[in-house]
């Protein structure tokens, strides 16, 4: 696989763009190469992947060098990188995440299948996929990763140009197809390179570098109380070097390790802390698209209707819509 720096390949290539290079570009990715593969086809393709980082496949958020205390919202069962649907990316084994859990840890699949991993654990599995589809490309295809951030992308005819933030004029032009993944440029995508020094914090990614200014016992705000509220408690607890003991109740106390701020204060609209997700049948919802033509159909209409319109594609109930 080629790194940054490569040009665009000749024009009798067909270039296809992935921006943004987490979970979602990876199942991008991945569907891809499916495609390609089931269809047979055999015109040089070159394939550029722009990710934030060096962690492709995980992305910004499930980067395997983050603390172990930050944690997955989704119990170890339901992880699965690989689609369960035809036709497969790779014609080998694609073990599921809890079956690579078992087999690293020695323990047994009922053992842990309730647990909560750490997102740095699931990145790990997610980046040795993204290797794997790395190493198994078909012949037609060639492979470039860039460490960019794309920044803006200009139509040319029928084609497309990228710019990114230390990109020299003219290296990135005439792709054919992108595919943008949400994340890739949004609040806080960039995540922050230098540590962090003002009372006004308004993302925590990473950690270390967010957090790290805030001294002990001083007192902290948090706005909301989801997932990112819990990870900043986190950094700002364990990750100081507290701990939580079971003793023989069952009951598990905090031992502070003076290091935390003396309060912490979470608001939020409903006073509920983030549950985590089970992953019963229920949770799982098929993908569906808003098509060219289905949004086409909204002009013809006289009104759209978000309970009459809308709402059916997002539940997938217009046929139009499904897979």
């Amino acid at each position: 696989m080629r790194r940054k720096g490569n040009k665009m390949q000749a024009t009798s290539t067909f270039n296809i763009a992935i921006i943004g290079v987490g979970p979602k570009g990876f199942y991008g990715f991945e569907r891809l190469l499916a495609q390609i593969r089931e269809r047979k086809l055999k015109q040089p393709i070159a394939i550029h992947l722009f990710n934030q980082n060096k962690f492709f496949g995980a992305g910004n958020v499930y980067h395997n060098d983050q603390a172990d205390f930050l944690i997955m919202n989704y119990a170890n069962k339901n992880i699965n990188i690989w689609s369960e649907a035809q036709p497969k990316a790779i014609n080998e084994e694609t073990p599921n995440f809890i079956s690579c859990l078992s087999k690293e840890n020695e323990s047994s699949i009922d053992q842990l299948a309730e647990g909560f991993a750490s997102r740095a654990v699931v990145g790990s599995y997610l980046i040795d996929g993204f290797t794997r589809l790395c190493e198994k490309l078909p012949k037609n295809i060639k492979l470039f990763a860039h460490i960019a951030t794309v920044t803006d992308i200009e139509k040319c005819g029928n084609r497309f140009r990228l710019h990114t933030q230390d990109q020299a004029e003219g290296e990135f032009v005439a792709f054919d197809k992108l595919l943008l993944t949400t994340g890739h440029l949004g609040c806080g995508a960039g995540f922050l390179k230098a540590h962090h020094s003002g009372q006004y914090i308004d993302f925590v990614y990473p950690t270390s570098l967010a957090l790290g200014h805030i001294k002990a016992w001083s007192l902290v705000a948090i706005k909301g109380f989801g997932l990112t509220c819990i990870d900043a408690i986190l950094a700002l607890t364990e990750g100081r070097g507290g701990h939580f003991e079971t003793f023989g109740s069952g009951k598990l106390t905090y031992t502070s390790s003076g290091k935390e701020p003396d309060r912490i204060f979470s608001f939020s609209r409903t006073g509920l802390p983030m549950v985590p997700r089970t992953g019963k049948a229920d949770d799982k919802m098929p993908l569906h698209f808003l098509r060219e033509d289905v949004l086409a159909s909204f002009k013809k209409a006289k009104s759209v209707s978000f309970k009459q319109t809308l709402l059916p594609l997002i539940r997938g109930k217009a046929e139009k819509t499904s897979c």
